[in-house]
């Protein structure tokens, strides 16, 4: 006999869903794994948040129904809540997890992938709806497990498919992608997460902290790939101690060490990214040593720093990354 657990989630920020006006009010996904059927139902609030120039409506989705279900090789009698209760009771932890984790893939597919700030994980310790489904036989039929446990949003519209990366989801196009992320789900890298808190603090207006996070996921990723230990870390070693330098900066390492590991540098290639990210420094400098939000260039002038410069500073953050990235497995 199959068993069905549906499970209905309230999420602590909106998923973004890209569509257009008539589309239908529900998005659907169903897969396998661990033996288990997963399916996924967001149901789209209407009307749009705000539209894009392509036509297509940016929706909010609150709320998300998982319906968990395997076939069970042994069922309860249905008039013995004893058995019935010792069954629930032995089957009930497997069909949580199967759910936790499917709903934190989710979740974690939209805030990384697509960008959606705010977005957090979800522990069936802290959710009364995540560990008490309601069970469900294949007929649709209500089941009383005799068996339960009982625990104790907005960001600003100009935020929605602007800057940052943040994306909203469209179906049609990133469906096969989110199907085969929730297959495959793993950890994000260290950069990854810093730089999706870092953004995060940006759409809070926490300056201050994006500004360190930014920094931070710069600095991990180009380390990352310059001294983990591959034949680059040692041609880097080898120049480092040709030059009699024990400590070298990012911008050396992008500029300097990059020409020499590749022949080519990301400061010539890139010129104003690379200012950009020089600024970057600076500011974070400024924060880290002095407690204020600002920066100043090489003439000494002081600049205050707004969403433009977090714009600027973060594509070409992402642009070096990139590059990095490329030159990186061509070498």
């Amino acid at each position: 006999m199959k068993l069905f657990a549906r499970f209905n989630v309230d999420t602590i920020a909106p998923l973004l869903i890209a569509a257009p006006c008539a589309e239908e009010d529900l998005i659907e996904w169903e897969y396998i794994k661990n033996k288990f059927t997963i399916k996924i139902s967001l149901p789209i609030i209407k009307p749009a948040k705000t539209w894009r120039q392509d036509g297509k409506g940016i929706h909010e989705v609150l709320k998300m129904e998982l319906l968990v279900s395997r076939e069970e090789i042994t069922f309860p009698n249905a008039g013995n809540r004893e058995e019935r209760a010792s069954f629930f009771n032995l089957i009930h932890d497997d069909y949580i997890e199967t759910a936790n984790q499917s709903i934190n893939a989710l979740l974690s597919f939209f805030r990384y992938k697509h960008g959606n700030p705010l977005i957090k994980e979800v522990y069936f310790y802290d959710d009364n709806q995540l560990c008490n489904p309601e069970w469900l036989d294949e007929d649709g039929n209500t089941i009383n497990p005799e068996f339960g446990i009982s625990t104790g949003s907005c960001m600003p519209a100009r935020y929605y498919d602007l800057e940052f990366d943040i994306q909203s989801y469209e179906h049609e196009k990133n469906k096969e992608q989110l199907e085969k992320w929730l297959k495959s789900h793993k950890n994000v890298d260290l950069y990854e997460e810093i730089l999706s808190d870092a953004r995060d603090a940006i759409v809070l207006e926490n300056y201050r902290r994006a500004i360190l996070e930014i920094a931070i996921a710069c600095e991990i990723f180009v380390k990352q790939i310059f001294f983990r230990g591959t034949e680059l870390s040692s041609a880097v070693f080898d120049y480092l101690e040709s030059k009699r330098k024990v400590e070298i900066s990012i911008l050396d390492l992008i500029s300097k060490v990059s020409k020499e590991a590749f022949g080519e540098s990301f400061k010539d290639e890139c010129k104003d990214d690379y200012k950009n990210i020089d600024y970057l420094f600076r500011a974070r400098n400024k924060i880290a040593h002095q407690g204020e939000v600002f920066y100043k260039d090489d003439s000494g002038k002081r600049f205050e720093i707004h969403d433009d410069n977090l714009m600027q500073w973060w594509r070409s953050v992402k642009k070096m990354i990139s590059w990095l990235d490329k030159k990186t497995k061509a070498s």
